[in-house]
């Protein structure tokens, strides 16, 4: 947990114990983007301090970190995110992006949306590049672009819940979508087991889909950024191994460029490995930006 994210982990709480009774929802709501698992820590630590000091307040906020932690960590089975994301890739290529017939599979499952999701993704596509034919993983790689394609569309939905709903339901759907970390997990092992057991154009179909996801999660303007940006990068990793610079040198200079820009928002890990992974992207395919971070990794080293 970085300082920065922490100072507005206490701020918020420190609002919330400030507020008038009954806004602590509305608070919530307008710092949906706050509310993950590492903020139901730091309001339990907040709490046993005050309980130690003696305060008042301290049997509050053990109650809300309590309600919150029912709504971040999902109890989702890998075998329930599997089964997720099957449905909701089989929907998007039959549908052919179509939100109406996606939107209400992701909102039944918003508890998935998560970093295990990501990681199941690439797994999932790993397998299948490598087990299967390149049709077969292509035409896997054509439904997560939709699915990526979609997510953009999800963001004004969730922003519409957002100020539509009650409180109590917009808190309620932010906390879902902000708990990414099993959703990466989830889709690493899905999209690895399609691209094995395809042909080379299901294959490729995949691998496009996966960069089109890659490049809307990124973008997503809910949950944590840190975990989107490591869900995007999960996304070109995995598209990498169907486009090669022999075979498919456009998708895989596309695609370098997509995962150094990525590298360089990093915000897990050390920044100036971040660039430095940055710089090796843009280098593979000889981009003109390693000049330029390299005189930034040299200000960040001084």
């Amino acid at each position: 947990m970085d300082e920065q994210r922490l100072a507005a982990y206490l701020e918020l709480i420190q609002a919330l114990l400030e507020c008038p009774n009954g806004e602590e929802g509305d608070i919530l709501n307008a710092h949906r983007e706050l509310v993950d698992a590492d903020f139901v820590q730091v309001v339990e630590a907040v709490a046993e301090n005050m309980a130690a000091e003696g305060n008042s307040n301290a049997g509050w906020l053990q109650n809300l970190a309590a309600q919150l932690a029912n709504s971040v960590r999902s109890t989702a089975t890998p075998e329930e995110y599997l089964s997720f994301l099957g449905e909701v890739l089989q929907a998007t290529g039959e549908s052919r992006g179509n939100p109406q017939v996606v939107y209400p599979i992701l909102q039944q499952n918003l508890d998935k949306l998560d970093l295990k999701f990501a990681q199941t993704l690439q797994n999932w596509a790993t397998s299948k590049f490598t087990e299967g034919s390149s049709k077969k993983a292509l035409s896997i790689a054509a439904d997560i672009v939709n699915f990526g394609n979609l997510i953009q569309l999800l963001q004004s939905w969730a922003t519409s819940k957002f100020t539509e709903g009650s409180s109590k339901k917009a808190l309620s759907i932010a906390a879902d979508i902000v708990n990414f970390g099993n959703l990466i997990q989830l889709l690493q092992s899905w999209a690895t087991s399609k691209f094995t057991e395809g042909s080379s154009k299901k294959a490729l179909s995949i691998a496009a889909d996966i960069v089109n996801f890659g490049n809307l999660i990124n973008q997503f303007p809910l949950g944590r950024r840190a975990w989107n940006l490591e869900i995007g990068i999960a996304c070109y990793r995995e598209a990498l191994i169907v486009y090669t610079p022999e075979n498919y040198p456009k998708d895989w200079a596309m695609t370098q460029n997509n995962l150094g820009n990525a590298y360089q928002n990093r915000i897990e890990g050390v920044r100036a490995a971040n660039i430095e992974e940055a710089i090796a992207c843009y280098r593979s395919f000889k981009s003109p930006y390693p000049r330029e971070l390299s005189r930034r990794l040299g200000n960040d080293s001084t």
